[in-house]
């Protein structure tokens, strides 16, 4: 295996070779990553496609899924579906792949315990794989349903109206943006301007930093007035998963096929075409931080319901229930807080000697 600082310069040419990187963002993203071992977990979802395969071979060859690839306890929040009511689930699909059901397990629960070292969870690793294993299983079990707060799901629903309650925060941290300057995609303008109501004024073009893995590729943000109040899109470019890079292999965008595969309560205001991702922006449509969280929280209910969406998910791919729970079947008990524990060691190896050579 090559070290850590060689796969991470591999990495971004290869990227860079798809999509034109912001190498401000990349700055802030290394300076994020050697601060923080979860801030490093996250962006380094392209070492994990790399090491899953060599450190847990068994596991890889498990049933096949269309997967979300980026399985992590960030990477969850809301939207709103066609009638208006408030979702939560899955947030970012931009890493989903054919792979082995468990690959999203593992990574989910590596996640906690990363999160745990930072103290952003409170939850030991036993537990949090037990709850995301409880949840997953009971989700297959049941067929899947999405997870709508309006009617179900009220302790969910508690945490994430807790974080819809400064929403004029949000509109005034995003007023705050930077304009974009330089070249502006053709194709996500056009795509950003068409998702507006024919009605917006104020257009004004911006640049937001969010999440870790994606930081560096261009994100398009658009700000209008509309009806009084303030609106938003943005725009990302649609690319290959990670794991294309780390297995050598053509792997196409599958962002939109496991969105509409999976048992999901859609976003109308997602919108793929003509290589980009748009989404609406808003405090009921964006990711759920932890730290957005009460501190008082049931973290163990909260993995539970991570593993079920994580099921919602893989029963987007047909015969997929039966051949999981075969396999669970025939489990013992502990693999997965064991394989995610191995995981989460080689990639703390790499934190600290990428830290050392820094």
């Amino acid at each position: 295996m090559m070290p850590f600082a060689e796969a991470n310069g591999r990495y971004l040419r290869w990227l860079g070779g798809l999509t034109a990187l912001r190498r401000d963002d990349l700055a802030e993203k290394d300076r994020r990553m050697k601060s923080s071992f979860f801030a490093f977990f996250r962006g380094t979802c392209f070492r994990w496609a790399q090491l899953w395969p060599v450190l847990e071979p068994e596991l890889a060859r498990a049933p096949q899924v269309l997967a979300a690839g980026d399985a992590h306890v960030e990477n969850f929040g809301t939207w709103r579906d066609d009638e208006g009511r408030l979702v939560w689930g899955f947030n970012d699909l931009d890493e989903a792949h054919v792979a082995s059901y468990a690959s999203d397990l593992v990574r989910l629960v590596a996640s906690a315990i990363a999160a745990r070292e930072d103290g952003a969870l409170a939850l030991k690793p036993r537990r949090a794989a037990e709850a995301v294993l409880a949840g997953y299983a009971a989700g297959l079990a049941d067929g899947g349903a999405p997870f709508v707060l309006d009617s179900g799901a009220p302790w969910l629903r508690a945490l994430a109206i807790d974080r819809l309650r400064d929403r004029a925060s949000f509109w005034d941290e995003i007023g705050r943006l930077p304009r974009w300057t330089g070249a502006m995609p053709p194709a996500a303008r056009r795509l950003l301007e068409a998702t507006l109501p024919r009605e917006a004024t104020g257009l004004r073009w911006v640049r937001r930093r969010s999440g870790i893995g994606s930081l560096g590729r261009p994100r398009l943000t658009l700000l209008a007035q509309w009806q009084g109040g303030p609106i938003a899109r943005e725009a990302k470019p649609v690319l290959p998963p990670s794991a294309a890079w780390a297995l050598g292999r053509r792997l196409a965008p599958a962002q939109a096929a496991l969105a509409a595969r999976a048992i999901r309560a859609l976003d109308p205001k997602l919108v793929i075409r003509s290589g980009w991702i748009a989404r609406r922006l808003a405090p009921d449509a964006a990711r759920l931080p932890l730290a957005d969280m009460p501190r008082r929280r049931d973290e163990g209910a909260l993995l539970q319901a991570m593993g079920r969406e994580l099921a919602n998910l893989h029963l987007g791919t047909p015969g997929a229930s039966q051949a999981i729970r075969a396999d669970l079947h025939g489990r013992d008990a502990g693999w997965l807080r064991q394989s995610a524990r191995r995981i989460t060691d080689a990639l703390h190896d790499d934190w600290q000697a990428w830290r050392r050579r820094s």
